[in-house]
């Protein structure tokens, strides 16, 4: 098989991990747009928080009908989406966000920040003391570990463009460049994967079970979001595109040595006629003096 099919391989990964990349990180960048909207890292369902808090405060009725809000109003929503450059909190799954934070370079994840703030000022106390001491009101811990992922995100991704695009040019030393851009950047991606895997894996030990009171469900789950899935598929991308670069570089041809001309001159010497027709005329001229009649020594009558 051809080495330069390995460098096209590699290529069509390069380019595979780039699209992934910009869905991963357009996801809640838009609350109006079909696409963002349904691309999330995490997806936070506080439907039965509102219960938790009555019960917790010694009440045995129904959830107040202003502690959850909607549009531009104040209260909590029951849902919200995590993304990578910012956050939308929506009534519905997949609908039409009520609101979303800034997109920001160096986004990061504080979940008390944006659930609790979100609670009616009269029941903030209360929601404040039901939710557990964990990783899911732990702000710094979770500043630190997703905003260091989105700079991995970020440099995975301009990696990956960097190998996509010099891996085009059919040099064997560019392959060497895509292999070593393209290990980066897979490293980064499967760090930011592995710090986002993590953090909602403990958020969701956290909270999905917990229980106020006699066994009342907390009502706050977490789930994984289709992003953090494009995330670790772009990694895996780049990571396995490193191969058939380096096969590309190690085994491969410049892009010069396919052409006919270097090829006719390297099997038939510099001296022949450059052409495919020439060379084979001058091979037939040659062959033909072979069997030419000689005058050498010849009497004249």
């Amino acid at each position: 098989m051809p080495f330069s099919v390995c460098a096209s391989l590699g290529t069509f990964l390069s380019l595979a991990a780039v699209v992934l990349t910009i869905f991963v990180s357009i996801s809640q960048i838009r609350p109006n747009q079909t696409v963002p909207r349904h691309v999330r890292m995490a997806l936070i369902d506080t439907t039965g928080f509102g219960q938790a808090v009555v019960t917790a405060s010694g009440g045995n009725g129904g959830v107040p009908a202003d502690f959850y809000g909607s549009g531009n109003g104040a209260g909590l929503r029951p849902y919200y989406s995590i993304g990578v450059w910012a956050s939308c909190a929506a009534g519905t799954v997949d609908g039409t966000a009520d609101y979303c934070s800034d997109p920001s370079f160096g986004n990061y994840l504080a979940l008390p920040d944006i659930i609790v703030a979100d609670v009616p000022q009269q029941y903030q106390t209360a929601a404040s003391n039901v939710i557990p001491q964990s990783t899911f009101t732990n702000s710094s811990y979770l500043k630190g570990f997703t905003r260091a992922a989105f700079y991995l995100i970020f440099i995975g991704a301009i990696l990956a463009g960097i190998s996509l695009f010099i891996s085009i040019a059919a040099e064997r030393f560019a392959w060497l460049l895509g292999a070593i851009a393209a290990l980066l950047s897979g490293v980064s991606l499967a760090a930011a994967a592995i710090i986002w895997t993590i953090m909602i894996v403990k958020l969701r030990g956290a909270v999905n079970n917990a229980t106020v009171g006699a066994g009342t469900p907390l009502g706050i789950t977490v789930s994984y979001g289709v992003a953090l899935w494009l995330l670790w598929a772009a990694a895996g991308a780049m990571l396995v595109a490193t191969l058939p670069f380096l096969l590309a570089c190690c085994f491969g041809r410049n892009k010069d040595r396919y052409d006919p001309q270097a090829y006719e001159e390297s099997h038939f010497g510099g001296g022949a006629s450059v052409g495919r027709s020439g060379t084979h005329r001058s091979t037939r001229s040659q062959r033909n003096s072979q069997y030419a009649p000689s005058t050498r020594g010849s009497v004249r009558y």
